[in-house]
């Protein structure tokens, strides 16, 4: 059933098949939950997922999450869990030698001191304001109400999912010995559907773990605002259709997934995880502007702390 659930995800537009199976099998897991308490194993995994689907996660914060909780199991298969643990430690290390020349580059060419206008953070200074983001189908206006006066600015959030992935595409592929083509080119200077799609749900997921807290530092109201002032619902229903239009757009990335496209796979790839790195950072709020400890605890038993095992010699 927790099969089932997570497959739902994997939906595009207008699969309603799909749809019907994300609703029942969440009413199934809720009411499992509540009528076998004592299964701890299998009510955390239910737990778990319920909160947010695996396609929306990141895969590798995912891998550690699950050894922990695949320890605890009865009946576990120690000699699996030790090659899990040995394989999660190892490409850890060498994430750190990456992240180690990538520090010692930054410093050494000391951009973030050199210009007066940086901050210190690697290809950033680009502003892209915007006064329509949703769809129509969406059931929410197009266009912002002049009313509020809005202006949505995505700096971060736009630039590093369109700007980074322009030159990622270069990048990778460099690294896979592939031709870019003349439609590709093309198809990144009229800004595609599948980056369109990656960073509104940066900015949708953003705009929930952090408006409440900006709004409080004097900053421009966001979508949850928006959607509260022309439709007057609450905030608590502003969040869940926020939280709908994020599961929607997800759909619309499925299907780009699966069209045809001038890009490589791993392009594809990156824009999709790079909107699962925004639901990850904002999960419990704004773990990218003020760190939580969430977040911090997910950064450092990913890329610091190893995996403690005792290895097991006949």
């Amino acid at each position: 059933m927790v099969s089932l659930y997570e497959a739902s995800f994997l939906s595009g537009e207008n699969e309603n098949v799909l749809q019907v199976a994300r609703d029942f099998t969440t009413s199934y897991l809720n009411n499992y939950i509540k009528q076998n308490k004592n299964d701890n194993y299998t009510s955390v995994l239910i737990t778990h997922a319920l909160k947010m689907p695996l396609h929306w996660r990141m895969l590798r914060l995912e891998t550690r999450w699950f050894i922990d909780v695949y320890e605890r199991k009865q009946g576990m298969n120690s000699l699996l869990l030790e090659l899990a643990k040995l394989d999660f430690n190892y490409v850890q290390a060498i994430h750190q030698e990456d992240l180690k020349h990538t520090s010692w580059w930054w410093m050494n060419i000391g951009l973030g001191e050199k210009l007066s206008f940086a901050r210190d953070r690697l290809m950033e200074n680009f502003l892209w304001t915007i006064g329509m983001i949703f769809e129509p189908e969406f059931g929410y206006c197009r266009r912002m109400s002049t009313k509020v006066n809005v202006l949505l600015t995505t700096i971060d959030d736009v630039y590093d999912v369109y700007g980074t992935l322009d030159e990622l595409e270069l990048f990778t592929d460099a690294v896979e010995r592939t031709p870019i083509t003349t439609d590709a080119l093309k198809a990144l200077k009229e800004y595609p559907n599948i980056t369109q799609l990656s960073a509104m749900i940066v900015r949708l997921a953003g705009d929930l773990g952090t408006s409440s807290d900006e709004l409080k530092r004097g900053d421009v109201p966001k979508s949850i605002q928006c959607y509260m002032h022309e439709t007057g619902v609450s905030e608590v229903k502003a969040h869940e259709h926020i939280r709908y239009l994020i599961s929607e757009t997800w759909r619309k990335i499925n299907k780009e997934r699966v069209v045809d496209s001038p890009f490589s796979n791993t392009f594809v790839h990156m824009a999709i995880k790079r909107a699962r790195i925004a639901q990850c950072i904002y999960e419990y709020g704004d773990g990218h502007g003020m760190q939580n400890q969430e977040t911090k605890d997910r950064i450092l038993s990913l890329l610091v702390h190893p995996i403690p095992y005792m290895p097991n010699f006949p």
